[in-house]
């Protein structure tokens, strides 16, 4: 979702912008009531104490105790994402700090299948989370990780997107053409390119709105994720926060259009985010 202020979609030079990063740290169609939509956020780390105190300094958020004895953290008063814990336990190895983007579904089951069909595999099958909705975690064909979410509270993809709040998502994979047929075929997405400078990039969009862009791994980098993005309204200032808490910028964009407005970082643990401060005037207002 990537609205802010009612105004509508990225600019093109945004969408392509993760083109640009360098490295970075290591369809059940017909089940849909809704559009796919990026719900919901999860952070699985090791150190759930100095992720809840890094990111309420870094970003404002508040937290609470969740029903499922994860986390929840809002931002001012909203519900934005969940901390579990990731140590190993008698019956799941340890697993290593991340954040997992969850895209909403009408139908788990159909889904699965599908999901499994597509060369997909299931890291944690499909329950109940009371106050969240029913949530499956799943792994795609190239080894990103993403869950699906079917929320308690109903959404829409035209929601507007505050300071503190989820705005946008990346996916890095080694074959992004692979990738755009998966998520296009699991959940209905349309999906086209954008041309940036001679770069070219996958776009998904639903609702009328895009909403990911799929890129190619950067040299170097051998693992596919996923990389959701925090708007704020300072990211040189929030830089500062992330460093005084034990953080790390990983890049900052540089030119005279990015400049200061975007940037990628990782928490105490190793978990990697990204901040990004856009407004329609930085496109000459409405596409």
């Amino acid at each position: 979702m990537m609205q802010k202020n009612d105004k509508n979609r990225l600019p093109t030079w945004l969408l392509a912008w993760s083109l640009l990063l360098g490295a970075i740290a290591g369809n059940a169609q017909a089940a849909e009531t809704q559009p796919p939509v990026f719900v919901w956020h999860d952070l699985v780390t090791p150190d759930t104490a100095a992720a809840k105190k890094f990111y309420s300094e870094v970003f404002g958020w508040t937290s609470r105790s969740g029903s499922d004895g994860s986390i929840v953290m809002d931002s001012q008063g909203k519900p934005v994402a969940a901390i579990y814990d990731s140590r190993a336990t008698a019956d799941r190895p340890a697993a290593r700090a991340q954040w997992i983007s969850a895209i909403s579904s009408q139908d788990s089951k159909l889904l699965e299948s599908e999901m499994k069909a597509l060369g997909g595999s299931v890291m944690i099958a499909a329950k109940y989370l009371k106050g969240k909705g029913n949530q499956a975690v799943y792994r795609d064909p190239q080894g990103a990780v993403f869950s699906v979410l079917k929320p308690d509270k109903p959404y829409s993809a035209k929601d507007p997107v505050k300071d503190g709040e989820f705005f946008w998502q990346d996916l890095f994979v080694k074959n992004p053409e692979a990738a755009s047929e998966f998520y296009a075929k699991l959940f209905g997405y349309e999906t086209h390119l954008q041309d940036f400078e001679g770069l070219s990039r996958v776009v998904l969009s639903s609702a009328d709105y895009s909403q990911a862009g799929i890129d190619k791994l950067p040299d170097g980098v051998q693992r596919a994720g996923w990389l959701p993005y925090v708007l704020v309204d300072d990211v040189p200032g929030t830089i500062r926060k992330v460093i005084a808490n034990g953080g790390k910028s990983l890049t900052v964009s540089e030119g005279s259009l990015l400049s200061e407005k975007m940037a990628v970082i990782a928490d105490p643990s190793g978990a990697i985010i990204g901040l990004i401060n856009w407004t329609a005037e930085m496109q000459g207002g409405q596409p």
